[in-house]
């Protein structure tokens, strides 16, 4: 556990987020007992833009960002060996949306909402954490959807964390000047690509969404069967 430096300038907080340095961040989550969970540094002084695969820890990471920083600007410590967190004006976490019929909406009109609450309430010293933008909806649309909130956010100029498995996003000629590439790193262990766990600078665009697939016990006849239908759309 480590405590927490509090970033104040002349005993209040900043005009702006300068940046948040989390080092050794554990999943908040997992029992230290236990053993094996990962340690990961977070440098943040813009956006993030994260991508990586099925399993590869970018919820866990969002949520554990989220709470680290909730305990940092409440004085408490943190599941780090150290922590400087910026004084924020608000945290908003954005995770997976489900429909609400009673208001007769759908999963992404929900999602839709939770957005532009962020948009219309985010400042320069906010932290907003947004989970797989856009999954609800068709991916063309959804990819343009997702990299104009990307700008908007990018040009508030608040700290971040966007991820996405809509990888034609790196393909749109964005107007982004702040926001840095991260990704959830692999690895390969006997021919098959495995998640590491680890934050990484860089882009992501293996899902291993067939690995996962088999993994969680879809039959092997329905695997093979995706697999030509995949390599059909190359």
């Amino acid at each position: 556990m480590s405590f927490v430096d509090l970033l104040l300038q002349d005993g209040k907080p900043p005009d702006k987020n300068c940046e948040m340095k989390i080092v050794g961040l554990l999943p908040y989550l997992f029992n230290l007992a236990e053993g094996g969970a990962v340690h990961n540094t977070i440098d943040m002084q813009s956006l993030f833009l994260l991508t990586g695969a099925n399993g590869g820890g970018k919820s866990s990471l969002l949520r554990s960002i989220c709470a680290a920083a909730l305990l940092g600007i409440c004085g408490l410590t943190v599941r780090a060996e150290s922590a400087l967190i910026p004084y924020f004006d608000s945290i908003m976490l954005h995770t997976k949306s489900y429909d609400s019929p009673a208001d007769h909406k759908s999963s992404f009109q929900v999602e839709m909402s939770e957005l532009r609450s962020i948009i219309t309430r985010t400042t320069q010293r906010s932290l907003v954490l947004v989970d797989e933008i856009c999954r609800g909806t068709e991916a063309a649309k959804g990819t343009c959807i997702a990299g104009s909130i990307i700008e908007t956010l990018d040009s508030i100029g608040c700290l971040g964390i966007v991820s996405t498995h809509l990888h034609e996003i790196f393909t749109l000629p964005l107007n982004i000047k702040n926001t840095v590439h991260k990704a959830m790193g692999t690895t390969c262990i006997d021919g098959q690509t495995k998640p590491t766990w680890k934050l990484t600078d860089g882009i992501c665009t293996e899902s291993i969404a067939f690995e996962t697939s088999k993994r969680e016990g879809i039959a092997e006849i329905v695997i093979k069967r995706a697999e030509d239908l995949y390599v059909s759309l190359c």
